[in-house]
């Protein structure tokens, strides 16, 4: 397969267009030949694993309120490790500049609700988007353009 695409040139670095969707190359697969069927053990293309369990819930008739609500939940999940995350990298690098520069330090309380808050909406937002895109898409036109 990679000799079809690509010839005798490195492929890692390139961009393959699958569907509508391009890829880059971040690695190639050494030759596995055929099984004991006559069957080509080659053509096999990996992809994320929450991609394919999404697709897979949509044709198997998952509502599209489900998969809303994976998406949701997802972001929820790293909106809040993430503004936990942020806090405590922004109190400790606030400490250790206050520390070196003899500044005084003042971390207020509402300063770290309104911080989570935002990282709250941000990764809320940006969760909600690309869920409400999928859930409106067609289960086999999803698993086909995959």
């Amino acid at each position: 397969m990679v000799k079809n695409l690509f010839g005798n040139s490195d492929p890692v670095g390139e961009k393959i267009l699958i569907g509508r969707i391009t890829f880059n190359v971040i690695g190639v697969m050494e030759s596995k030949g055929v099984d004991l069927n006559g069957i080509d053990q080659d053509d096999q293309i990996f992809i994320p694993l929450q991609t394919a369990l999404r697709r897979l819930r949509m044709a198997v008739g998952a509502s599209k309120i489900d998969i809303l609500i994976q998406f949701v939940i997802e972001a929820s999940i790293l909106s809040i490790s993430g503004g936990i995350i942020g806090i405590i990298l922004g109190i400790i690098i606030s400490i250790v500049i206050s520390l070196a520069t003899d500044w005084n330090l003042s971390i207020s309380i509402p300063s770290i609700i309104y911080s989570f808050i935002f990282s709250l909406i941000v990764g809320m937002f940006f969760g909600v988007y690309p869920a409400r895109k999928a859930s409106l898409l067609d289960p086999i036109e999803a698993l086909k353009n995959e």
